[in-house]
């Protein structure tokens, strides 16, 4: 069932930061011998591998002593092996597998790049041998402080952040390993049918200038289309597969859904047809590399996960001190009062890691069975969530159990939660209990365990209702008091271990504070107020930030409070309530993850970017660990390639969702958040346009790029003071876009640019509301042989169509409060538009001359709005439903609830395909109705490594119906999925 065996392993030699490629020419042949068909790897006596150690000749520049205890340490570690002879061979288990193999270019003519890899050959020569110990000895004891690092931590085989005697571990544990070459393979489908490409030298490859590791670049005209991937091989032996990359595809012109919305009218509707029953497991999935967390631990230091799953440890400067990659998505990980970092992972197993990244032992689950970090015990032992999800199409009954390790990932109990209870956070009381909060009507009830392996819970009435799975649900202080989030408006109560009420207070965000005091945000529509209460439930003091708050955040040991704050001053604010303090705030950040260090400064992921801000709110310093960001909307040539918009680049994907290439527009640059604005509009020659917001400390600019079918920029037009809509094309691909100035308040424009190079055809001054953001969908253009109409909303309540040469045909007063959230153009010229506000939401029909056909006023905010192809039907979406309205006039139809599972931003884009279906993308599923009546024709719903349980909610952006029958979604997290017909 379990492997309850300790694993140690050491770590390889890691792939460091990209450098630039330095190309070789071509491929060469390597020696017939190293290539011949199963010719079998050669092997190395250990008595002679010992004798070349002890026999080495000691560099010039290192000391007797120090080439003595290096060739000491290696003989002992060769000799540990219990080996007679070492293998000569490709490295096993993956040691020389390369995940940044890149084809650019084309058919045509293609370029192909790579980094190399062969643990612990730390002088880059393709065998790991004697002369890697001089590597080790020439750069001995040298740290990322040294002005020689980038060649020196190429021998940091540990990767520790210093060369030292443990780099002798790696050496002597690889040696004799070798990789000759590589071999350039190409194939139709990516999947088989492999073919001999070209072979490529170790000895081709390039040293970046100032050290680093070697680069390969083959370049070569005339290749077939398709796939590619590079192998290593040595002495007729095959290494594993490289990453695969594709060519630019031959037909990348507009297709089937050319620009997001469906077209440049933004009905969000598709001829193509997506799949008509629920699909089946069969399931594509990339990473587009961001930051997940980034949390300062226990040790001050500041650990970030990204999701292609590597964990950096940094230290609160921003500094990198190790990264350590695993092979499956870390969902969740904590810290050991020892230093130890306990993690949890999507393939069903949990491990830790030892404070310099080494990986100390790894406990396999049942399949199935997935885990979470909980708590590590007073005693020393860590405790792991494990839930078993037992789909249907209505609700998720889980399975939730406790698991308990000892500190060297032994088993030590594993016990199910009553009542099937929702994954709420544990709480350890100081006694070693733990204490679960148990869903209730009308109240709830709290469970204990103490953990002596009988699988018994205790159970207590909670004094109020329990909402399981809300949150941050329970909190057991050292002053041995119960803090429990009632839920359903019942507010947070403070109960003693009994669960005996002792006080309550109306809070609608809460933390705890240093000596115990209780920071809220109390209850209310809208509250400006921090309160402090003391253990007993004393109002101690208020803090009064004269803004609407939304979120509290963490509250340090010196009782400063970070909140988030609203209009007009949207972002981050601190004080130590009672301090006189001059009031900052710093603008449109969020609280995702936060956390302090042990100095009060506040460190955030903002657009992928850690930051991190001193008690006064400047800016420190900020991270980009991968390229990445935050994703914008999808869209689709006709040969199917896909193209995915990041924070400053533009990335293609093939239709099975492999990288064709990765282009950055913008680099990051410090204190600047770049976002892509909606999707891309391609061209009729294939290139894509893309608008772009850069926001630099309260001072937008506004990007709009043209990209040409291989990812090369073909223009680029930049507007200061300026935010940016989703752009639209015209049929003479005419690049039209809205413009806000939020820094001089003059009012909004409407611009029109000419494809070829970007340059300004007219401008139109929108006037309205100056200074606020027109939204992104607030822009439509019908295309029509008597020349195309652009209709668009200013950011108050106007409407307006225009010719192509900016003369408007007409302005329509709604009568509403701010602009519209998105207009969509039908065939005929009727305008339909949009606009909602958190509490409610109106639709307004115009006719081709702008007069009001009919209008309707929702009670609830809708979320978006879709037109199906013959335009008999409306589908729209708000928080919790999924509606069908009657063009004819507005009105409902029907309204089907979110039957899944409810989270947060459950609402999303609704879709028609060519079959008149209407597709929803919501928080944890993929739906599709029939508009006629709203019956669920099918539900897909992702959960484990693909969404809920992993923190990762399908984002609300639209699917992408691709003309292979797919479905293409885009997660939270930055991760694009292919849902098989």
């Amino acid at each position: 069932m379990r492997n309850t065996d300790t694993v140690v392993i050491v770590t390889s030699l890691a792939l460091f930061a990209s450098l630039a490629l330095a190309g070789c020419g071509g491929g060469k042949d390597l020696p017939v011998e190293d290539l011949s068909a199963g010719q079998q790897s050669g092997s190395l006596a250990l008595s002679a591998a010992i004798a070349e150690v002890e026999t080495a000749v000691r560099p010039e520049t290192v000391s007797e002593h120090d080439w003595s205890m290096l060739t000491e340490e290696l003989v002992r570690v060769l000799s540990s092996r219990g080996l007679e002879r070492l293998s000569s061979a490709i490295p096993p288990n993956d040691k020389a597998l390369i995940g940044d193999f890149t084809a650019e270019g084309d058919a045509s003519q293609a370029s192909f790049s790579w980094s190399y890899r062969n643990a612990a050959d730390y002088d880059q020569n393709g065998e790991v041998n004697i002369a890697d110990l001089t590597t080790i000895a020439v750069h001995l004891f040298k740290t990322p402080a040294s002005p020689d690092w980038n060649a020196a931590r190429l021998a940091d085989g540990d990767n520790n952040g210093e060369v030292n005697l443990a780099d002798i571990t790696p050496l002597g544990l690889n040696f004799a390993n070798s990789v000759a070459g590589y071999r350039l393979e190409n194939s139709a489908d990516g999947v088989s049918g492999w073919n001999e490409v070209a072979v490529v030298n170790v000895a081709d490859g390039s040293i970046p200038s100032g050290g680093g590791v070697k680069q390969f670049s083959y370049s070569q005209s005339g290749v077939p289309e398709g796939s590619y991937r590079v192998v290593p091989v040595d002495k007729g032996l095959d290494g594993p597969p490289s990453n695969v990359a594709a060519l630019v595809a031959s037909d990348p012109s507009p297709g089937d859904w050319s620009q997001p919305g469906g077209g440049p009218q933004n009905l969000n509707n598709t001829p193509v047809s997506g799949p008509a029953s629920k699909p089946g497991d069969s399931i594509t999935e990339v990473l587009l590399p961001a930051l997940a967390t980034a949390m300062v631990l226990g040790d001050n230091f500041l650990y970030a996960l990204n999701n292609a799953d590597q964990l950096e440890k940094r230290d609160t400067d921003g500094n990198i001190i190790w990264t350590y990659a695993h092979p499956s998505r870390i969902r969740s990980f904590g810290l050991g009062s020892d230093g130890v970092l306990y993690l949890a992972s999507t393939n069903c197993t949990v491990f830790a890691l030892s404070g310099t990244g080494q990986l100390l032992w790894e406990y396999t689950l049942v399949e199935g069975e997935i885990p979470s970090f909980a708590a590590v015990h007073p005693g020393g032992n860590v405790i792991f969530w494990i839930t078993e999800p037992a789909i249907t199409l209505q609700k998720l009954p889980w399975t939730t159990q406790v698991l308990m390790l000892d500190s060297d990932g032994g088993f030590v109990e594993q016990q199910q939660i009553p009542d099937n209870n929702f994954e709420n956070e544990v709480a350890i009381a100081p006694d070693g209990r733990l204490f679960v909060a148990l869903q209730g009507e009308p109240t709830g009830k709290i469970a204990t365990y103490g953990f002596d392996g009988s699988g018994t819970f205790s159970e207590m009435d909670a004094p109020g209702k329990v909402e399981a799975g809300a949150g941050r649900s329970i909190v057991v202080s050292d002053w041995d008091l119960i803090y429990l989030d009632a839920g359903g408006g019942q507010g947070l109560q403070v109960l003693d271990l009994d669960a005996n009420l002792q006080w309550s207070v109306a809070a609608d965000e809460w933390q705890l504070g240093p000596s115990q005091q209780l920071y809220i945000i109390p209850a209310g529509d809208t509250v400006t107020e921090v309160e402090v209460y003391d253990n007993s439930g004393a109002l101690v003091e208020s803090h009064d930030f004269a803004t609407g708050l939304f979120d509290l955040g963490p509250v340090s040991d010196s009782g400063r409070v970070w909140v988030r704050s609203g209009n007009p001053e949207f972002g981050i604010k601190s004080v130590i309530p009672g301090i006189p303090a001059t009031e900052w705030y710093y603008p449109d950040l969020i609280m995702s993850l936060p956390s302090i260090d042990a100095d009060d400064n506040f460190q955030v992921i903002v657009n992928g970017l850690v930051t991190s801000l001193d008690p006064s709110g400047q800016l420190r310093w900020q991270i980009e660990p991968a390229a990445g960001g935050t994703s914008g909307a999808m869209a689709q040539a006709a040969d199917g390639t896909v193209y995915v918009p990041l924070a400053g680049r533009m990335q293609a994907y093939s239709a099975g969702l492999q990288l064709k290439w990765d282009t950055e527009l913008l680099a990051p640059v410090e204190n600047h958040f770049i976002n892509p604005r909606g999707g891309p509009a391609i061209l009729s020659d294939g290139s894509m346009a893309q608008s772009y917001s850069d926001f630099i400390s309260g001072a937008p600019v506004a990007h709009v790029f043209v990209v040409k079918p291989a990812g090369a920029e073909e223009w680029h037009a930049e507007f200061n003071d300026y935010w940016p809509s989703q752009v639209r094309t015209g049929s003479d691909d005419t690049v039209y876009v809205l413009l806000t100035d939020r820094v001089n308040s003059t009012a909004p424009l409407l611009k029109a640019l000419r494809a070829s190079d970007g340059m300004e055809k007219w401008s139109v001054d929108l006037g309205g509301a100056n200074g606020k953001t027109i939204a992104d969908y607030a822009l439509a253009v019908l295309r029509q042989e008597a020349g195309d109409l652009v209709y668009c909303s200013n950011s108050a309540n106007s409407l307006f169509c225009y010719d192509a040469s900016g003369n408007e045909q007409y302005s329509h007063d709604s009568g509403w409060s701010s602009g519209a959230k998105s207009v969509h153009v039908l065939g005929d010229g009727s305008l339909l538009a949009l606009q909602n506000s958190f509490t409610s939401a109106d639709l307004l029909l115009l006719d081709p001359s702008g007069n009001e056909s009919w209008s309707q006023t929702f009670a609830t905010g809708l979320r978006e709005i879709a037109v199906s192809g013959d335009g008999a039907y409306i589908g729209a979406t708000d928080s919790d439903f999924t509606k069908g309205l009657d063009p004819a006039d507005g009105s409902e139809l029907w309204s089907q609830p979110n039957e899944v599972i409810e989270l947060v931003d459950a609402n999303g884009f609704p879709v028609f395909d060519g079959n008149g279906n209407l597709f929803v993308k919501r928080a944890a599923e993929l739906n599709c109705y029939d508009p006629a009546d709203g019956s669920l024709l099918w539900s897909y719903l992702l959960y484990g490594k693909y969404g809920v349980l992993s923190g990762e909610t399908i984002n609300s952006g639209a699917p992408l119906l691709h003309s292979d029958g797919s479905v293409i979604c885009a997660l939270e997290g930055n991760h694009l999925m292919k849902i098989l017909p």
